[in-house]
C-alpha cells in the first residue's frame, strides 16, 4: 500500500483515534486499484478520494457512538470495512464507493 501526503487532506475531529481511522480510509482509498482507468495522478481526484474516506469514518461513527464517545461497535464496523476495501478480490467495492 502506498502512503499518501498527510498535508493533502488534515483531518482533525477532535479523537485522535478517530483522526487515525479517517488518515487509514484516505489512505485505503489513496492506493490505486489496477487496471482501474482513474485519474489517481489528479490532485483534485485525489482530495475527493480523501474526502469518502473522512465521510465514510465519520458514518460509521455517527452510526455506532454513544453520547460521542467511540464504542466497540465504531472499531468492530471500521475493521471490517477496511478489511473488505483491501481486499484484492473485493476491488468492486472500493469501485463503487469511489464511483
Amino acid at each position: 500500500m502506498q502512503k499518501y501526503d498527510k498535508q493533502l487532506v488534515k483531518v482533525n475531529t477532535g479523537d485522535a483515534r478517530r483522526d487515525k481511522m479517517a488518515d487509514t480510509f484516505m489512505q485505503v482509498f489513496l492506493t490505486p486499484i489496477p487496471d482501474a482507468p482513474l485519474p489517481y495522478d489528479d490532485h483534485d481526484f485525489q482530495i475527493g478520494l480523501c474526502n469518502i474516506g473522512i465521510q465514510i469514518e465519520k458514518g460509521i461513527f455517527d452510526l455506532h457512538n454513544r453520547f460521542s464517545k467511540i464504542t466497540d461497535e465504531y472499531f468492530s464496523k471500521a475493521r471490517s470495512l477496511l478489511f473488505n476495501l483491501k481486499d484484492k478480490s473485493n476491488e468492486e467495492l472500493k469501485l463503487r464507493l469511489i464511483n
